[in-house]
């Protein structure tokens, strides 16, 4: 059974000389209660927000799982949070107002008085969760540290945000996907995740990835794919890294001590660690960069 759960707890009315109409806000609040209620055993949490500045932190909250409070124009489209549950699985969707397709190339569009703004808080709390995040012209700050994460996909367009894992998460994700074009994303402490596999997906893109971080399990396999993009990558010193890059009309180098080159073609390079086998943790990248430039540092 799926119901639509639109908690408007404050409402206000600004005069906003940017805007057409006036600015509502809405606050939406994902419980524990609403996910114990229902024994479920993991949890979906989606976001999909189009034309919208997003800011999303952690706190210290032990009843909540999520709180959004949202500012919009009262003359577009008007925000919803819904919830659902399949089997064992609660699902709850934050979309709003704003078409992601229509602020897929942000900077083509004058939104001034369109821009919606997403203040997201996410509490204290301890079930499995796949985290999907699709945006069209979002800009911000998020810090998914501390979260439990198992599965993560971004789906980034138009983005211009600063993504960070602040604390390691409680569960290991197995899978880390981002598809991007036209972003600039950085990402730090990406190995609080302990992530499995990460893969990332795009074209256009300025991307910076930082691979350090508190790692748990051995191995770890990276898969990046550049067009058209700079891209910059930094990898831990006290971990074992093999690079294996193939480019076409790319730019690349690679920085840092320890690095030992092991087959060079006119479009392939492959490197290796000489630590390698004596490192508890291993990072295994498989770069393929067409018309880009690419840094790979170790740090």
């Amino acid at each position: 059974m799926k119901k639509i759960l639109l908690f408007v707890i404050t409402t206000f009315c600004l005069l906003n000389p940017l805007a057409i109409g006036e600015e509502t806000t809405s606050t939406f609040v994902l419980t524990k209660d609403d996910v114990n209620n229902v024994n479920a055993d993991d949890l979906k949490l989606l976001f999909k927000i189009g034309g919208a500045r997003v800011n999303i932190s952690q706190v210290d909250d032990n009843d909540t799982i999520v709180k959004a409070v949202v500012t919009f124009d009262n003359d577009n489209a008007v925000p919803t949070f819904t919830t659902s549950e399949s089997g064992s699985t609660f699902t709850a969707e934050f979309v709003s107002g704003n078409d992601i397709k229509r602020f897929d190339k942000f900077n083509r569009f004058d939104i001034s008085g369109s821009i919606e703004r997403w203040e997201i808080t996410i509490g204290n709390y301890d079930i499995d969760t796949n985290l999907t995040m699709n945006t069209g012209g979002a800009t911000g700050n998020i810090d998914f540290g501390g979260m439990p994460i198992k599965d993560c996909m971004l789906n980034l367009g138009g983005a211009n945000l600063s993504i960070d894992f602040s604390s390691p998460t409680s569960r290991q994700v197995d899978d880390f996907m981002i598809n991007g074009g036209g972003i600039k994303i950085s990402i730090s402490n990406i190995g609080n995740t302990d992530f499995k596999r990460f893969n990332l997906l795009g074209g256009g893109n300025n991307v910076e990835l930082d691979f350090r971080g508190s790692y748990e399990s051995e191995q770890h396999d990276v898969a990046v794919t550049s067009a058209g993009g700079l891209m910059n990558i930094v990898v831990p010193s006290d971990s074992g890294e093999k690079l294996n890059a193939f480019s076409v009309g790319t730019l690349l180098t690679v920085n840092g001590n320890g690095w030992e080159r092991t087959f060079n073609s006119f479009t392939s390079k492959n490197y290796i660690t000489d630590d390698y086998s004596d490192q508890e943790t291993k990072i295994d990248i498989n770069l393929t960069g067409v018309g880009s430039i690419i840094s790979v540092g170790r740090e």
